[in-house]
């Protein structure tokens, strides 16, 4: 190296395997420096211009950095009534409440940089999040705080649920080994008892049975039954008409229609029998010249599902002036039956007695199996 060249930081001579500086502490210094001064930019609120070592820097000092700060608070201020307009919180209620099937918005809309109020539309529970959410399209994915714990809850009941069964299996199981029935019996009625898990709809509470139809819990079940012992009190001893005879008498329960089985009877009769003929008149044709002692003549008074004789005076007279028939006594069957679609017409029609007829009932074939 030649005499005449010098350090570039202290000014001292250069040993011969250096060519810039002196010394590591000397090029350490220089490094700080060149970092110190790599960027060469202008100051976002003053303009003037500066060096520094970072990038994204805006401001050449703290002072310029306090100043800007100051400016825009106060013009965020100026401007938050123009925020509450009903015409800004309308549009931005409609964009979310699109974006989000879930959720209804609720109040508290200031900007879009702030939180705002919002109720979920499955419980009712309402809960805050920024209004960003909206812009950057998270409206789709947000969960309600509420739902998400009663989902929660509801996942460790059946978590519960299951080990819970295991528990009695392995128990039934080490039991039938020793040989103990009563305590076998015990533990399949309670895994019996949690087979279902169902919601009850007065209380919205979740609760285990052996039935899937289930409706209420316990606790509704006993509130029903406390209100329908005050309710008794209200229609026992009212008096009201027969709907069959007419004649007046007590009820004995809020469905009590009828003086007697007898006339509830003759009713049930009657709405058997219309049923009947609509069923027929549905099916198609009906021919009005059928009657038993035809059919008796035309089948030679032979059974035709047992191939036995009937007898026309199997029956007897009551004190009340019934006629009931005896199982040998001759009645009308349809081949077809009129509930799967048989017609009344002298090709669907054949002599039975009343005992084969009863027990062919609605099948085609006498002993027929459904």
């Amino acid at each position: 190296m030649s005499k005449n060249k010098k350090c570039q930081i202290c000014g001292g001579e250069l040993p011969k395997y250096k060519s810039k500086f002196c010394s590591n502490e000397c090029f350490k210094i220089h490094r700080k420096e060149y970092k110190a001064n790599r960027y060469k930019l202008t100051c976002d609120w003053c303009g003037n211009d500066f060096q520094s070592g970072e990038k994204n820097q805006r401001f050449c000092s703290t002072d310029c950095q306090y100043e800007w700060q100051r400016k825009s608070k106060e013009y965020n201020n100026s401007h938050l009534k123009a925020r509450n307009r009903p015409e800004l919180i309308k549009r931005f209620k409609n964009k979310f409440e699109s974006k989000s099937p879930n959720f209804k918005y609720y109040s508290d809309y200031t900007g879009c940089d702030d939180y705002f109020k919002m109720e979920c539309k499955i419980c009712g529970h309402i809960q805050e999040r920024n209004a960003q959410c909206v812009r950057e399209g998270h409206a789709n994915i947000i969960v309600c705080d509420n739902c998400k714990k009663i989902k929660l809850e509801e996942k460790r009941r059946e978590e519960n649920i299951s080990k819970i069964i295991k528990l009695i299996k392995a128990k039934i199981e080490n039991i039938r080994k020793e040989k103990v029935k009563p305590e076998i019996d015990r533990l399949k009625r309670i895994q019996r008892n949690h087979k279902y898990f169902v919601k009850c709809n007065d209380c919205g509470r979740m609760f285990f049975t052996n039935a899937k139809h289930r409706v209420h819990c316990n606790k509704c079940i006993d509130k029903i039954k406390i209100e329908e012992k005050e309710n008794r009190k209200l229609w026992e001893g009212r008096i009201i008409k027969c709907r069959e005879c007419g004649t007046e008498f007590e009820m004995r329960s809020l469905r009590s229609k009828y003086c007697s089985t007898k006339c509830m009877n003759k009713a049930h009769y009657r709405e058997k029998e219309l049923k009947k003929r609509k069923k027929l008149h549905k099916n198609g044709r009906i021919n009005y010249n059928i009657s038993l002692d035809k059919l008796i003549k035309r089948d030679n008074r032979i059974c035709q599902l047992c191939g036995e004789l009937i007898d026309e005076e199997d029956y007897c007279k009551d004190g009340n002036g019934y006629f009931i028939v005896g199982n040998n006594y001759p009645s009308i069957d349809h081949i077809v039956p009129v509930a799967k679609g048989g017609t009344h017409t002298w090709d669907n029609v054949q002599l039975a007695h009343h005992y084969c007829n009863s027990l062919k009932s609605d099948k085609i074939k006498l002993g027929e199996v459904d």
